[in-house]
């Protein structure tokens, strides 16, 4: 997607998010938690009322009937950025693997972790199951594209 392309989607967006009953963000938030494949959304807030507002939208679930609307709008699979096309994961060929069944998981209002709970690996409102992981990327760091740093040697 070009740049108008992602406005344009933002601006079709908004109405859906206004009909909802929601702000942009929570349902944002929603979208990404409801998808089966999503053990967590990180959330990047700049102030404590960019958090406070972000968490008070953290138990949002939307129905099937949004989320097709959301589909109509950016379809799955949609090119929004270079390096999100080098690997298409089967939940974008495969419709069913985008939704989690009825009754399960944050879809359906449940938390199966929460702060302080037994057997609680987060500290924090965990929406899903979270699996520890090493990450790996393969990005190289700006300064490793500088080359190796040279000693000098003075006397």
């Amino acid at each position: 997607m070009t740049d108008e392309r992602k406005l344009d989607a933002v601006e079709r967006l908004l109405p859906l998010a206004e009909q909802a009953g929601l702000s942009l963000t929570h349902m944002a938030l929603a979208f990404a938690i409801t998808h089966p494949g999503v053990t967590a959304a990180v959330i990047g807030p700049r102030t404590m009322v960019h958090l406070d507002d972000l968490l008070a939208g953290a138990a949002t679930a939307l129905d099937d009937d949004l989320l097709d609307r959301i589909d109509a709008i950016v379809p799955p699979g949609a090119d929004v950025g270079p390096l999100d096309v080098a690997y298409v994961p089967p939940a974008l060929t495969e419709s069913a693997l985008r939704r989690r069944q009825p009754g399960s998981g944050a879809a359906a209002g449940e938390w199966p972790c929460r702060s302080g709970e037994a057997g609680s690996r987060v500290p924090s409102l965990c929406i899903t199951h979270t699996v520890w992981a090493p990450a790996v990327s393969t990005v190289r760091p700006y300064w490793s594209t500088l080359g190796r740093p040279r000693l000098s040697h003075r006397v």
